[in-house]
């Protein structure tokens, strides 16, 4: 993941479209190689969907501390 994703010590990330802090087990990432990773709540998913060329993780639970 980019170094600018940020995990709390309490397994929540921020959504990088609303900032709102959500659980790693709620959270879903739209992907792009390795370099382009974007954490995202159910909500603004629905809302964008996943652009042509990414990848779409629902299981974020390795990055759990």
């Amino acid at each position: 993941m980019t170094s600018s994703v940020d995990i709390t010590d309490d397994n929540q990330i921020r959504c990088s479209r609303c900032d709102e802090y959500i659980s790693l087990d709620d959270a879903v990432a739209i992907e792009k190689g390795v370099s382009i990773v974007k954490p995202l709540c159910h909500d603004c998913l629905g809302v964008i969907g996943v652009p042509k060329g990414y990848d779409l993780s629902r299981d974020l639970s390795y990055l759990k501390r």
